[in-house]
Order: structure tokens, then C-alpha cells, then sequence
């Protein structure tokens, strides 16, 4: 367990670092500006997954196979149809989300084409999905990876890890919104949830 909450503690480190202000104008700085916009989101979500692989494999090592809970029908039912749910919920938010930018391949692509504007200014999206929470993404992941009616205790670490991830990544997709779009996003923020739908005062 130990072992375990420590390289968790590490990836967080290396999750924070690299999204901060001060690490990328440093990056920038060091490669360019050109170099920096066709290669970092890239790069930087290539390397949040990297890391986090050895959680996965430190967790499946460390806690054994056995079952949690298992959800006995007809509540079993109600679990696949909110995952259905949330699977559709995904899909409409990756359509309203300009997907290949978010992963870096669009930035990749111009800056491998010699497109003279390597990151076109992003558009605010506040439609459909994004009406109903700021970060659908994760909202959606949330019910499909909770709501699975046989719980295992290595799935169970996974979630949770999964869980913090999302939370300290919505924190640092809100301050790089912000950036970008200061007082309009300050205004959809207050009137928006940001991962549970429900707005808090």
C-alpha cells in the first residue's frame, strides 16, 4: 500500500509540474514557440499515461482479485443502462469537442504540414453536454467506470485513482481555460457544475 502511495504521489507531482505555467514558458522558451505548440499537448498527455501505467501495475501486484460487490438484477439492469448512457454521453461531448486537438494530433499535423498557424485560437464550447457540466469527459467516465455491477478490489483502486486523476485534471484545464478566456469562462463557471451536475452555493 505504501509502495502505492508514493508513486501516486509521484505521478501527481510530474502531472502538476507539467501542466503549471512555469514549466511550459520554460519549455517554450527553451524549443520555441512553433515547436512548443505542435509538440506539448502531445507530449504532455503521452506522459500522464505513461505514468500512469505503473499505478495500474502496482495495484494489480498489491491487491488481490476478489470481488467488492455484485450487483444482483434488476438493479443490475438499471447499472448497464446509466453505463449506455454514459457511453452516448461521451460520444456527444468528444463530437462537441474538437477531440484531436485535445489529444495534441491536430497541433502535431499542422506543425508536421508547415500550416503557418500551428494552434488556431480553440472556440468555448457551452452546448449540449457542456450545459450540463464543465467537463463531460470526465463526468461520463465517472458513471461508466463506477456503475459496473461486479466490482473487483483491483478495479476498485483503478476508480479511485482514476477519480483523483480527474478531479486534478479538471483543476488544471480550468486554470488554462481561464487563460484563455478570462471573463467568459468566469461567468460560465458560476453557472455551471463543474464534474457533478449539481451547482453548489
Amino acid at each position: 500500500m505504501l509502495l502505492f502511495l508514493i508513486v501516486f504521489c509521484l505521478w501527481a507531482l510530474v502531472h502538476s509540474i507539467t501542466a503549471s505555467s512555469r514549466f511550459k514558458n520554460r519549455i517554450r522558451y527553451l524549443i520555441g514557440q512553433r515547436p512548443y505548440d505542435g509538440w506539448y499537448r502531445l507530449f504532455y498527455n503521452l506522459l500522464s499515461a505513461a505514468t500512469f501505467l505503473p499505478l495500474l501495475v502496482i495495484g494489480r501486484s498489491i491487491f488481490p482479485d476478489e470481488v467488492v460487490w455484485n450487483v444482483p438484477s434488476p438493479l443490475r439492469l438499471f447499472f448497464y443502462a446509466v453505463q449506455l448512457i454514459a457511453i452516448l454521453g461521451l460520444l456527444i461531448s468528444f463530437w462537441q469537442t474538437d477531440i484531436l486537438r485535445f489529444a495534441g494530433l491536430s497541433q502535431v499535423r499542422r506543425f508536421l504540414t508547415g500550416k503557418p498557424e500551428v494552434l488556431p485560437p480553440p472556440k468555448m464550447v457551452t452546448q449540449g453536454a457542456y450545459a450540463l457540466v464543465r467537463h463531460p469527459l470526465f463526468f461520463f467516465s465517472l458513471l461508466l467506470i463506477w456503475l459496473v455491477p461486479t466490482m473487483t478490489l483491483q478495479l476498485l483502486i483503478f476508480n479511485l485513482a482514476a477519480t483523483v486523476y480527474f478531479f486534478i485534471g479538471s483543476i488544471h484545464e480550468e486554470r488554462r481555460l481561464l487563460a484563455i478566456f478570462g471573463e467568459e469562462y468566469e461567468r460560465y463557471r458560476s453557472r455551471v457544475p463543474c464534474i457533478v451536475p449539481i451547482k453548489i452555493k
